[in-house]
């Protein structure tokens, strides 16, 4: 009789076909409830730090060093977030490149570049359109980028471009993305593997959740609905392309890549304008 090898489930995310079924390894404990913990401690965060401006002495402070009171909210917010994600792998694998897929290969370089500039064109052309047929358009983004030198290095390069996308590429992609697949595959007991019908459901549903997710927790620096419709459909744009990307490859490096040359170009993008102003 052939002998037969029995492979161990593995943390890849899902390949829909019948040779291959994923599973989710059943060693992770974490869930929903952590990326659940992770967005009510972000929203929390930023409820703290607007009660702290509007009612303390401190807000007149913050207001005069506005540039310092956004690199300290950032890194506080985003410190957060990765803890989360950090004490929910020790409920997993103990790894968040294996429980998240926080890992990167040379493809992802092209692959993230790629989505990265197709994702920022759209989004361009969607701002064009709400500012055209607004009655009341934004004078400024999302983005303010300060006129020192110091704070754009700071505000704009290192948290901007090159920690907020990996951090929320890991809670976003990694988390959220992985918590809400698992969860619809593992529905109600279901036996394991899913059937592929049920895993290209639960592709559907993580990759529109993490999305909205993500979307959800960028309006609050909407200053207008103008700017409310573009951030909503430029982050809900670029949530879903990586939501895509992590699905079909298992990993957060093309994502991360995408993340970063959106964010990077507006940045670049937005200092271009102000040297052709002044």
């Amino acid at each position: 009789m052939k002998a037969v090898t029995i492979e161990p489930p593995t943390a890849s995310l899902p390949r829909t076909d019948e040779n291959a079924p994923y599973q989710p390894d059943v060693r992770m404990r974490w869930g929903l409830w952590d990326a659940t913990i992770g967005i009510l401690v972000f929203l929390g965060l930023i409820l703290a730090g607007g009660l702290l401006v509007a009612l303390t002495p401190l807000g007149a402070t913050a207001m005069e060093n506005l540039d310092l009171a956004n690199f300290v909210a950032a890194l506080v917010a985003y410190a957060a977030l990765g803890a989360v994600v950090v004490l929910a792998a020790r409920k997993g694998l103990g790894s968040v490149a294996k429980d998240f897929g926080f890992r990167i290969k040379p493809i992802d370089l092209a692959v993230g570049l790629g989505i990265g500039i197709a994702v920022k064109i759209v989004s361009v052309v969607l701002t064009g359109i709400v500012v055209a047929v607004s009655a009341d358009p934004p004078t400024t983004g999302n983005l303010v980028v300060s006129d020192e030198s110091l704070w754009v290095l700071l505000n704009a390069v290192v948290i901007a471009v090159i920690v907020a996308p990996i951090l929320e590429e890991l809670f976003f992609r990694g988390l959220v993305l992985r918590a809400v697949y698992n969860t619809v595959v593992r529905w109600r007991g279901r036996p394991q593997p899913a059937d592929v019908p049920t895993q290209f459901r639960a592709v559907w549903v993580s990759i529109l959740v993490s999305g909205l997710a993500f979307t959800a927790l960028h309006l609050y620096q909407s200053t207008n609905v103008a700017l409310l419709v573009i951030l909503g459909l430029s982050t809900l744009l670029l949530g879903v392309a990586n939501g895509f990307l992590a699905i079909r490859t298992g990993r957060l490096g093309a994502a991360i890549v995408a993340h970063v040359v959106f964010n990077g170009s507006g940045v670049a993008s937005a200092l271009l304008l102000r040297a052709l102003a002044g």
